[in-house]
Order: C-alpha cells, then structure tokens, then sequence
C-alpha cells in the first residue's frame, strides 16, 4: 500500500465522519439542551442574570428554545464545511481553519454527551477520540509521515477502545443498545450477548494496551505477531460496531428510511477500523524500512 492509498484511508475516514455529524444535526438536534438549558450551566445562569428573567421563563420561551435548534443547524453546517474541505484538501487546504472551528464544534458536541450523563461517565467523552483525531491524522501525513503521527493514531485509538471496554465490561452501566445490536444481528440470547459483551470489553483493554507500543520496539517476529494480530482485532472489531449501527435496525421493505435514520451512525465510526487500518500499514513499512 503506498503513500497515496494511506492518505485517501484517512481522507476517506474523516469526511464521512464529518458529512455524518453535519447529516445528524440537519436531521435531528445535537445534545445542546442540556449545556443551554442546566439550571447550574454558565448559559442559563448568564441569560438570567442579563435579562432579569426566571428560568421557568426562559424555559417557555420559544426565542431560547429556536437558539439551541439554529446553533445544532449551524454546527451542521461547519461540519459539512469542514467535510469538504478535508475532502478537496489539496485545493482548499487554505481554509483549513474552518477543519479546526468543525474540530472546536465536535469538542463541544462530546462535552454536550458528558453534560446530558451529569458529568458521571468521562468515557462517552472520551470514546470519540480516533473520530476527533482522524481529520487532524488527515492533515498531519497529507504533508508527511512522521512518528509524530503514528503515536497519535495509536493514542487515540487506545483511548476509544478502551473507553468502550467500560462500558462493554459494565464499569458503567451496560448500555442496552450494545446487547440489542448483538441480539439482533446474530440472533443470540441475552444473556449471551452480555456476557460476549465483557469478554469483549477485556479484549478492548488488552487491544489498548498492545497498540501503544511503540513500532521500534517489535523487535522480535513473535512481538510483530502480536501486535498484528490485536491491530486487526481492532479493525474487524471497529467495523462490525460500525455497521452494527446500520445493520441491526434494517428493515429491506424499509430501507429508505432505514438510511436516513442510522447510516449516519456507522459513517462518524468509520475512524474506529480505519485508523487501525492506518497503524497496521503505516507500522509496516516503518518494520520493512528498519529491516533493509
């Protein structure tokens, strides 16, 4: 795989990332409400404080409520700004400042996540890590191939994986969603499907940990065997996630409807397989250069 090919993984990655936020905030509402309208949230605090009004009244009021739905509109926009230019990189790279804004924009996305679980689990802030890192990978090797690069992949995908691992593992609370996507594609018990879920989740931290090694210390065939084997756990494991987002809930004879609701789930998780896939190449041609 050459140069050229790595690049379009990670174009690839973070446009459809982009274009699938952008599509997720035309359609519906990004989790805003809860940083607009937290009774202890900075915004609120200062509406009331500026305006003289109640917060019972502020609730009521339809010019706040029409605020919080242009501001999601509005960041939908920047995402899909941001996935355009990622996408017509070499003739637009000059705006890349709008990349960095759409990246400002997912922070706060995220923060709105964080915000809605009243701050008690950091890892559905933390889980969007290889989506966050995937434009800013994009921007980094579409000049070269540093190292500097690699331990960011590396980083971020350790960090998403291993934020999934909680939950999958029950540290947080199981999310039912997890168990009915494994229910509904493989057809498997419940009881199953969570227990799958946490053997799982230990495979998520172990992965985690082996793909923070740096690729100047797999010396041995035996420690490039492994490495190789978890960096490909992550791939096919990030992949069928992804699609599970799509592929559980769909329905042939409503199929329309099923890619307006959920195709947009598995393209902002398309980092999740695709930076593992950036690793495994990248890592490679380091090892092969190494060894002449």
């Amino acid at each position: 795989m050459n140069k050229q090919t790595i690049n379009h993984l990670l174009r690839i990655s973070a446009v459809l990332m982009f274009f699938g936020r952008a599509w997720e905030h035309f359609r519906w509402l990004g989790p805003y409400r809860d940083v607009f309208y937290n009774p202890n949230g900075v915004f609120l605090k200062s509406v009331t404080f500026f305006t003289g009004e109640s917060i019972t009244e502020i609730y009521n009021n339809h010019f706040y409520e029409n605020l919080v739905i242009n501001f999601s509109k509005g960041l939908g926009i920047l995402f899909l700004l941001s996935g355009i230019i990622i996408l017509f990189y070499e003739k637009l790279s000059h705006f890349k400042l709008v990349v960095y804004l759409g990246l400002l924009g997912l922070l706060f996305n995220y923060f709105g996540l964080l915000m809605g679980k009243h701050f008690d689990m950091w890892g559905i802030f933390f889980e969007h890590a290889s989506q966050f890192f995937a434009p800013i990978l994009f921007i980094m090797i579409s000049k070269e191939f540093s190292n500097k690069s690699i331990y960011l992949a590396q980083i971020a995908i350790s960090v998403t994986f291993i934020s999934h691992g909680l939950f999958a593992v029950g540290y947080y609370p199981q999310p039912g969603h997890f168990a009915d996507m494994l229910i509904l594609s493989f057809g498997i018990e419940e009881e199953l499907a969570r227990l799958i879920l946490v053997v799982v989740g230990v495979l998520d931290f172990v992965f985690g940990a082996i793909i923070l090694i740096p690729y100047g210390k797999l010396n041995s065939p035996l420690k490039r065997t492994i490495f190789n084997l978890f960096v490909w756990y992550g791939i096919v494991w990030g992949f069928l996630t992804a699609l599970a987002r799509f592929y559980a809930p769909l329905k042939l004879d409503l199929l329309s409807s099923n890619i307006t609701q959920d195709l947009h789930e598995f393209c902002i998780r398309i980092p999740h397989f695709k930076i593992p896939m950036f690793i495994y190449y990248i890592v490679k041609r380091k090892l092969k250069n190494l060894q002449v």
